[in-house]
C-alpha cells in the first residue's frame, strides 16, 4: 500500500512540520499542503523551504477538505489544537501528531466523537537543537524510530495507514501503548536532556575564564542543553510522574557511585564502567 494524500494540513510549521513536509512532497505522497502557524514569519519560512503550499488564517480553514492532518504544535498544546478541529474534520480524514508525550494527548482524543476513531498518536525520534522550518530537511525522517500510539476507539485502517505513512517517509515504526511511550522517553529522552541542563548549569561554580576551557566531550554531552526552553518546559510539565520516577533511580545510582569514591574503590569503579560499557556499545551492533 502506497498512502496519496491529495490535501494535508500541518498544524504548527517548524523543524517537524516543515521536515514533513519536504519528505511528503519528495516522496510524491500528497497533492497539496496548507500549513497553519504561530505567525507570519514562520508560515513565510516554510513556504520558502517549500515545505507547504499555502497557508490557513485558522484551524477549520486549514483543516477543511484535508485527508491528512498532522499537528505539530508544542505538546501541551496538541490535545486543544485537535479537540478544536474535531466538528471541523472531514469523516474520512486521517489524524496524528508529533508530540514528545502520549498518554495525555491520546486520553484527550479519546474523548472526542470523531478524533478518537481517526487518530494515531506518533513520536518520531529526530529532531535538531535548531528551530524553524528553515532547517527542515525531506530526509530527516530516514533511519529513525517512530513511536505510534493509537486511541482505544482508534479504525485499525487508520492506524495501519499512519503506519505505512511514516514507513514511506524512512522511519522504524514501532507500536507502543501510550503509558509506556512515556515511561520510555523518560529514561531515554526526557532524563538525558534534564541532564545535560543540569551539567551546563553546574558551571556556574567555575569562571568565565575557566568556562572557555570546556572540551569537546563536555560540548558533545551538552549539545542537546542548546534546545528550545519553551519545548522543553512543556514536555516535562506533560510527563512529570514518569520523569521523576527516572530521577529517582537516576539519583540512587549516583549515591552508589558516590559510595564508591568515598571508598576509593578501584575494583567498584572499574566494574560499573566496564559494565556501562557493555551495555552502551550494544547500542551500536
Amino acid at each position: 500500500m502506497n498512502p496519496f494524500f491529495e490535501k494535508v494540513a500541518i498544524i504548527g510549521v517548524g523543524l517537524i512540520g516543515g521536515s514533513i513536509g519536504l519528505a511528503l512532497k519528495k516522496r510524491g505522497l500528497c497533492g497539496s499542503i496548507t500549513g497553519l502557524g504561530r505567525s507570519h514569519q514562520s508560515l513565510a519560512n516554510a513556504a520558502k523551504a517549500g515545505a507547504i503550499d499555502e497557508a490557513a488564517p485558522d484551524i477549520p480553514e486549514a483543516v477543511n477538505g484535508a485527508d491528512l492532518v498532522v499537528v505539530c504544535t508544542p505538546v501541551g498544546s496538541v490535545a486543544g489544537v485537535i479537540a478544536e478541529m474535531d466538528s471541523s474534520l472531514e469523516e474520512n480524514a486521517y489524524v496524528t501528531d508529533v508530540g514528545s508525550t502520549k498518554l495525555n494527548i491520546v486520553r484527550a482524543v479519546e474523548e472526542l466523537p470523531r478524533a478518537s476513531m481517526r487518530y494515531v498518536g506518533s513520536h518520531p525520534l529526530a529532531g535538531s537543537d535548531r528551530k524553524g522550518a528553515a532547517h527542515a530537511s525531506a530526509d530527516l525522517f530516514e533511519g529513525a524510530a517512530v513511536f505510534v500510539t493509537p486511541t482505544l476507539a482508534t479504525n485499525p485502517q487508520v492506524n495501519e495507514t499512519i503506519q505505512e505513512l511514516w514507513a514511506r517517509l524512512g522511519a522504524k515504526v514501532v507500536e507502543v501503548a501510550p503509558e509506556a511511550h512515556d515511561r520510555i522517553v523518560a529514561r531515554t529522552s526526557h532524563l538525558p536532556h534534564i541532564a545535560a541542563s543540569l551539567l551546563v548549569a553546574g558551571l556556574r561554580t567555575l569562571s568565565p575564564e575557566d568556562n572557555r576551557l570546556v572540551g569537546k566531550g563536555f560540548l558533545d554531552t551538552t549539545r542537546i542543553a542548546a534546545s528550545d526552553p519553551e519545548m522543553w518546559t512543556e514536555i516535562c510539565l506533560e510527563n512529570i510522574e514518569e520523569i521523576r520516577e527516572a530521577m529517582a533511580t537516576l539519583r540512587e545510582d549516583m549515591e552508589e557511585f558516590d559510595l564508591y569514591l568515598s571508598e576509593g574503590s578501584y575494583e567498584k569503579l572499574f566494574e560499573f564502567f566496564r559494565s556501562v560499557k557493555i551495555v552502551r556499545d550494544s547500542f551500536d551492533s
